[in-house]
């Protein structure tokens, strides 16, 4: 397939997934909360969501990578997240929400490492930088902000789950025109290997022992752990601060568009970071940026005041995780590319957010929103100062 036709195909998918992502994100507890759930049966809910997530994601990036069917496992994911999110609608107990949350978190939130290791594929053929197709992931992010709160306002709260469904759907059909083949950067020996699948897992045992003892890659989880899992605790409630502060529902569409509207000269820039300091220093400048993101939500009093901080996220959100991406694509030995992709994003979307989640509703009650912020600046500068440490004296690893 000709490159430039590709990367207009990968461009449209990020835009895509994260149009429906979000929609999904932002509007489902809103959602729980109508049909009359508490916030405890409301945090069950999302804690069975990132569960099935993080036991899910690496089963479905081995598979991936053990046939050799990244654009198949894509477009089966978005079938099956498409179809899932749609039972939402077809009851209202807490026990129909809690099992459809359940087995939307094994399939939905996969779809985004498998993306990433596609676009990682292109990105090396092409030569071209990551934020340069993270860009449109931005765009999609912002268009579900600005049109999200509009939609929900005229149809209900119901039409986010058709909107996501549909986005979905268009991810089948556009995921159907990739190539599928893959990384270049694989020997034929490999793809030879690969293709004797399911016998080839045997000897793939080692190249995943590999990856996970690789301390580098494993000090950084650690340190994503405890920033995804500050992430989730915080803008779980962040909505909920905004409102306290007395700022209509419509603004928070606008604050989230905002943030994201801020990704996009963020990933201009990033091939310029990438060349100078690498994804690990990009990497720590997100940290760094977040735990002074934290600091200024604790102290935010006027909802106004929330929009500058929000416009923080390109080089907070934005860049922690693009910068991961980055970093654990270069961790990962060939034929594991969307193994480690898929591990990062166990824990990154899915153990993280659970234990996040299951704390920020207990320190929410005990501290207060803002004196939550700041055990979370306290927490995220902290992972920063462990990742300069661990990550000290590791150069880029050569591929293997």
């Amino acid at each position: 397939m000709d490159l430039r036709r590709e990367g207009k195909i990968i461009k449209a998918l990020s835009f895509l997934f994260n149009l429906a992502m979000p929609l999904y994100l932002i509007y489902a507890n809103l959602y729980f909360r109508r049909l009359g759930f508490t916030g405890g049966q409301i945090g069950f809910i999302v804690s069975a969501y990132y569960l099935t997530n993080f036991l899910f994601q690496p089963f479905w990036g081995y598979i991936s990578d053990l046939f050799q069917a990244k654009k198949l496992v894509l477009m089966g994911l978005a079938v099956l997240s498409a179809g899932t999110v749609l039972i939402y609608l077809r009851g209202d107990s807490f026990t129909h929400i809690l099992i459809t949350a359940a087995i939307l978190g094994s399939t939905f939130p996969a779809i985004m490492p498998i993306l990433d290791a596609t676009a990682m594929e292109y990105i090396h053929r092409a030569r071209v930088n990551y934020g340069s197709i993270r860009i449109f992931g931005s765009l999609g992010f912002m268009t579900a902000g600005l049109l999200g709160g509009q939609i929900t306002g005229i149809f209900g709260l119901k039409s986010v789950f058709v909107g996501c469904s549909l986005t979905l759907l268009a991810i089948v059909i556009i995921s159907s025109m990739l190539s599928g083949r893959a990384a270049s950067d694989e020997s034929e020996e490999d793809t030879q290997k690969v293709s004797a699948a399911p016998l080839a897992a045997i000897g793939r045992t080692d190249q995943i022992r590999k990856l996970i003892q690789n301390r580098s890659f494993a000090f950084f989880l650690m340190t994503t752990f405890v920033v995804q899992g500050c992430m989730a605790m915080g803008f779980g409630f962040l909505n909920i601060h905004i409102s306290n502060l007395g700022a209509p529902d419509s603004f928070i569409g606008t604050v989230w568009a905002l943030a994201a509207l801020s990704e996009v000269p963020a990933f201009l820039a990033m091939a310029f970071f990438q060349k100078k300091i690498g994804a690990r220093g990009i990497v720590l400048m997100a940290y760094s940026v977040m735990a002074v993101r934290w600091l200024l939500f604790s102290f935010v009093r006027d909802p106004l005041m929330i929009i500058p901080v929000q416009m923080m996220q390109g080089f907070s959100g934005g860049y922690f995780f693009g910068g991961s991406v980055t970093f654990v694509q270069e961790e990962s030995p060939n034929g594991l590319k969307a193994t480690g992709q898929t591990i990062f994003g166990a824990v990154n979307l899915g153990l993280g957010p659970i234990v996040g989640m299951s704390l920020g509703g207990q320190l929410a009650d005990l501290i207060g929103l803002s004196n939550l912020f700041l055990v979370c600046a306290l927490l995220t500068a902290g992972a920063a100062v462990f990742f300069v440490i661990t990550q000290r004296g590791f150069a880029k690893p050569k591929e293997t």
